[in-house]
């Protein structure tokens, strides 16, 4: 790295920047990466592929302290003169609903009513916490039969809350039978759920009626807060008078003024924003910039603050990646944040890949800004146009605990433009190398089985035994892992809801604190068999999702705290606060030599846990692709199975088994069977499993690659790779229901494929259908071609094989 002027084919335009600059340092980690700071700290220049990038004014470190923010309070009360008819004519789109009137104010909240909700003919008066007195018509729902499929909703329009990035609290009055559901979906403005469904939970009592809470930190984009109240299976009356919403406007962000000095190996940074210290050091890190940064505070006080770390890059023709298949062009004018976001208990939002990666094809270049995989903070990525690339991590900090400041890393580094989010995975791993899992078996987890249906249950991929103790000679005699569940962090809380104080307060099953109880679970251990299934991340999240707000476990973790934007301080996520005793599992359990399943359910996927986990579940029922490649571009070489409902159904084999096993062969996942497996479905599904474990067998082995080197002229077709060299090979899925024909191309170098000096090229070999013709390769340039058909819905493996 150069402290300096970089390299002489920097010069010229070092020294432009350094004219505009007065003074500055241009940090060089690699030939195509340079990033200009200021004296003060501030980025004022980027270059890639040794030409600049224009900048949209200054970046660097921003500081909003939320604990300067305002509340405002909304009370949503059910119309009176909405029609007794509730559903006639349908429901209006959610679009017409969120749209403001020309030249008036923002619309009221909306209600929708479907089913038999009705409208009661004497209302209901709420006193709010001022003690005023609320009107307010109620909604009732009849009981039992007449209760299905009913469903009452109202859209809150958020537009500019959200835009300022505001969260909210919403608190919705229900009094009668417990609903069947009761959540929150943040929409866009064409009805498009932006994040996943937050759960409401009853949280106090207001005489007869119990006020359910959410917490929603919605993303940016968001144009208004549905709440959906669904009375599925109600046996008495359901009655809804109304809601609170109540927004949490953040504090203004400052930036951190200090000064940058130049060091041997990079730079350091020192500055003071918001009556917080921040220091910095800048170093060159396997060809990347790499930011190692403590947050600190000298006052006694609990503070709540979100740092924002910019690179402000215009990004006019450039394209924002949300994970390694999907890109959106960025406009110049758009006002959008472009982000993929996903929701956490109590109002948090977070991103799942550990990076951000913009790209653009002419002039080629690709940045990205990462932090490490481990790292257990509520980390947000994302780009706007007014602010370029950005990283925002919310830190709590309460001296009181011993929390008095909080490390975090963060790196820059350029990818290859071609191949966007992939190539930015590969580069993240050579930036912040993780370290290696031991070997575990691969193969499929699996709950009951009858073992006369299997004299070899390896035959069809079944390793992880979770009910060996009920046969155990049959177990070990067949090579079997023998499971057990363990989850010694939260209480049960029956249906989910939280426990209540003697005062009526909820709160929820919190974390085990270090000392005698964590030499408890650690000894219930030596119990269980010789694979642990860490219950709460393979089969229920029991708690995961909730804050812990007990100052007592601060005291006892080193682990960072976090912030609560609804109470505007300190909080420490549970999904962060048991990594305490993850760790120390995964670690007493690895030198026994012993093995810990498990992995974030797709609902809350949380990257940080799966450093401690040596075999990954991708969950309980059918998760989503998207899911299962998540899991698989985070961790490349972990085994990776989850049961699987329909595996021994043969109502849905013919419609769900082709996709399942094409979705297997795609990220190396194998699905178990969850039921009873008897020798009668073991024999209806044999030829399934026949046909594709020989397949899975060599593409784990070979291991999967974040770049595929290759690539396919239709959308509609998948591709993934495998190993390289002798051991590459493809798999392509058409996803269409008609018969796709493709054009391949491969880029032999880069796949470690050499052709001897007058030979033919090789032919591509289907070894999923062997009766099909190989499928002869042309040379392009540097490239190698072909013409592949794929049926509708089908897979093909596809192996690289000399010519006869």
């Amino acid at each position: 790295m150069t402290a300096t002027v970089g390299p002489w084919r920097w010069c010229a335009l070092a020294l432009s920047w350094l004219a505009a600059a007065a003074s500055g340092l241009v940090l060089s980690p690699e030939p195509d990466l340079a990033v200009e700071l200021s004296d003060e700290g501030r980025v004022t220049g980027l270059m890639l592929q040794q030409r600049p990038r224009p900048v949209l004014g200054l970046g660097g470190f921003e500081l909003a302290d939320l604990a300067q923010g305002t509340d405002r309070t909304r009370w949503c009360p059910i119309p009176a003169s909405i029609p007794a008819d509730l559903g006639h004519g349908g429901p209006p789109s959610v679009s017409a609903l969120l749209a403001p009137a020309e030249d008036g104010p923002r619309p009221t909240p909306a209600w929708l009513f479907g089913g038999q909700w009705k409208l009661t003919p004497a209302g209901v008066t709420i006193i709010d916490d001022q003690g005023a007195g609320l009107s307010s018509a109620v909604a009732a729902l009849a009981p039992r039969d007449a209760a299905a499929g009913s469903m009452l909703r109202l859209v809150c329009p958020v537009t500019d809350d959200a835009r300022a990035g505001a969260s909210f609290t919403l608190r919705v009055l229900l009094r009668g039978a417990p609903p069947g559901r009761v959540g929150v979906l943040a929409l866009s403005a064409a009805g498009r759920a932006q994040t996943n469904w937050v759960a409401c939970q009853p949280e106090r009592l207001r005489g007869e009626w119990t006020e359910w809470t959410a917490r929603v930190f919605a993303p940016p984009n968001t144009a208004g807060l549905m709440l959906i109240v669904a009375g599925e299976g109600s046996e008495a009356p359901l009655e809804c008078a109304g809601a609170w919403l109540v927004t949490h406007a953040t504090g203004a962000a400052e930036a951190v003024e200090g000064r940058l000095q130049a060091t041997a190996d990079g730079a350091t940074f020192a500055g003071a924003a918001q009556g917080l210290r921040l220091n910095v050091d800048y170093r060159s890190v396997s060809g990347a910039l790499r930011l190692s940064g403590r947050l600190s505070t000298t006052t006694p006080a609990p503070r709540a603050v979100c740092l924002t770390f910019r690179l402000p890059l215009d990004g006019s023709g450039w394209r924002w990646w949300y994970d390694p298949r999907r890109a959106e062009p960025i406009a110049s004018s758009s006002l959008r944040t472009l982000c993929t976001w996903q929701h956490l208990g109590d109002g948090h939002l977070y991103s799942p890949w550990p990076l951000a990666c913009v790209s653009r094809e002419a002039p080629a270049g690709a940045v990205v800004l990462a932090q490490p995989t481990e790292q257990p903070l509520l980390t947000r990525f994302g780009f706007r146009q007014e602010d370029g690339l950005f990283a925002s991590l919310d830190l709590g900090l309460d001296p009181a605990s011993g929390h008095d400041s909080v490390a975090f890393e963060l790196a820059v580094f350029a990818a290859e433009p071609r191949w966007g989010l992939r190539s930015a995975l590969e580069r993240h791993a050579a930036v912040f190398p993780a370290a290696p899992s031991p070997p575990a078996p691969h193969g499929a987890w699996f709950a009951g089985i009858d073992p006369g249906a299997l004299p070899d249950p390896r035959r069809l991929g079944l390793r992880y035994d979770e009910l060996a103790g009920e046969h155990p000679e049959w177990a070990a005699r067949a090579g079997l892992v023998a499971l057990s569940r363990w989850q010694p962090w939260a209480e049960p809380t029956g249906a989910g809801f939280p426990r209540r104080d003697s005062t009526g307060r909820a709160w929820y099953p919190q974390a085990t604190p270090p000392g005698p109880p964590l030499e408890a679970a650690l000894t219930s251990l030596e119990r269980m068999g010789r694979g642990v299934v860490v219950d709460g991340l393979a089969t229920g999240w029991a708690g995961w999702d909730a804050d812990d707000l007990d100052a007592a476990h601060w005291a006892a973790t080193d682990l960072p705290l976090s912030v609560s934007r609804a109470r505007r301080g300190p909080a420490l996520p549970a999904s962060i606060r048991n990594l305490d005793l993850l760790a120390a599992a995964a670690e007493h359990l690895r030198r026994q030599g012993r093995t810990v399943l498990g992995g974030p359910d797709p609902a809350m996927p949380l990257p940080w846990v799966l450093p401690y986990l040596d075999v990954l579940s991708g969950g309980l029922r059918s998760p989503e692709f998207g899911h299962l490649l998540w899991l698989r571009a985070l961790a490349p070489s972990r085994p990776i199975t989850y049961l699987e409902p329909d595996l021994l159904n043969p109502a849905t084999t013919t419609g769900i088994l082709p996709r399942l096993w094409s979705d297997a062969l795609l990220v190396g996942a194998y699905p178990g069977p969850i039921g009873l497996l008897t020798p009668d479905l073991a024999n209806a599904n044999a030829s399934w499993f026949a046909r594709h474990l020989p397949l899975l067998g060599p593409l784990t082995a070979a291991g999967w690659r974040p770049v595929p080197y290759a690539s396919v002229s239709d959308d509609l077709v998948e591709l993934q790779r495998y190993g390289e060299g002798d051991s590459l090979a493809l798999v392509l899925r058409n996803a269409s229901p008609r018969e796709r024909t493709v054009r391949l191309t491969l880029h032999p170098s880069a796949l470690g494929l050499a052709m001897e000096p007058g030979a033919p090229l090789p032919v591509l070999v289907d070894v999923a259908g062997p009766a099909v013709e190989p499928v002869p390769l042309m040379l392009e340039f540097d490239r190698w071609q072909a013409t592949v058909v794929v049926g509708a819905g089908q897979s093909q493996v596809l192996r690289p094989q000399r010519a006869r």
